[in-house]
């Protein structure tokens, strides 16, 4: 099963999606395919490794239980794989689970410095939502998000000021 999952997920250049959604079917059924896709991340495949993201974060996205067990690996995942489409839709896997304390500051810390140092503004949108995303109920006593969605509000990048606006209206009364 493995090697047919790989297959499906191997073939095509960075601008295709690949058997993605044929993988996400099938994990419906199978619970062993959020193990092989964890499994299946590839130090030297950018286009493999993107699509099993994407296959992560879409099985998320329908059932984000089927993820829960493997949280210690998602988040290895996401400090050892610098590559922008990984990051992109662990920020999006990753605040629908359940992390512990130190799990969620060793993620924050990664998406605070996507957010800052990365050349992607897909990636910057989407570690932004991770952190609001991730912050408690009491927002407010989360200064250094609110910096984040200040500068992304004045950062001339337009989609990143976007979300920012979208976002700070929730997380704060005033911008």
């Amino acid at each position: 099963m493995t090697q047919s999952i790989i297959h499906l997920l191997s073939h095509g250049d960075m601008r295709t999606v690949g058997g993605v959604d044929k993988v996400v079917k099938l994990a419906r059924t199978d619970r062993m395919v959020v193990h092989q896709l964890v499994e299946s991340f590839s130090p030297t495949d950018e286009g493999l490794n993107m699509r099993i993201a994407d296959a992560l974060e879409k099985i998320s996205a329908e059932n984000h239980r089927a993820l829960e067990s493997y949280v210690p690996e998602l988040v290895k995942i996401l400090h050892d794989y610098h590559q922008k489409e990984v990051r992109w839709h662990m920020a999006q896997i990753l605040p629908r689970l359940a992390l512990t304390e130190s799990e969620l500051t060793a993620v924050r810390r990664i998406w605070k410095y996507d957010f800052h140092m990365s050349h992607s503004k897909i990636l910057k949108v989407f570690s932004l939502q991770a952190l609001v995303d991730t912050c408690p109920h009491e927002r407010k006593k989360h200064a250094d998000v609110v910096q984040l969605l200040r500068e992304a509000m004045k950062s001339g990048i337009p989609s990143l000021e976007a979300r920012a606006r979208k976002l700070w209206h929730p997380f704060y009364d005033e911008p």
